[in-house]
């Protein structure tokens, strides 16, 4: 236990400016929205923006492509809080509804199929050091 304390330590240390950018931004955002504030939008675009960066460089490919995904739903978002709401006749609130045990065999079988395709593309066109991990992280994403 001590030497993963001690290696998560040492990873907290080797975080960079641009990474704690990404999480204060990220959090930030998260803050601004729980407070019906508007500059969660802008300030998630930066976050987004910097995670695309990010994942990237770190050939997180379809981590990259999420984010991309993210950063369409952003101005999407700040459009319609900004000129869509009162001019739309879709009900904003969405009530909180539970999966029945078929529908999560559905949503397992998607998760599966589609990350296993995911990730054979990732392996096979991209030069990802993980692409299980990423395909089934971004298919998952997604899916949720």
């Amino acid at each position: 236990m001590s030497d993963f304390l001690s290696a998560a330590f040492e990873q907290f240390l080797n975080i960079g400016l641009l990474e704690w950018f990404g999480v204060i931004t990220g959090a930030l955002c998260v803050y601004l929205a729980a407070k019906e504030n508007i500059l969660n939008w802008p300030v998630s675009i930066l976050s987004i923006l910097t995670y695309i960066y990010i994942f990237y460089n770190a050939k997180l490919y379809g981590d990259t492509i999420l984010q991309f995904y993210f950063l369409f739903t952003a101005i999407y978002g700040w459009y319609y809080w900004t000129y869509g709401q009162q001019k739309t006749q879709l009900k904003s609130e969405r009530p909180v509804s539970r999966l029945k045990p078929k529908d999560w065999l559905v949503v397992f079988g998607t998760i599966a199929f589609f990350g296993f395709v995911a990730a054979q593309l990732l392996d096979r066109f991209t030069d990802t050091d993980v692409p299980w991990l990423d395909g089934y992280c971004t298919v998952t994403s997604f899916v949720a």
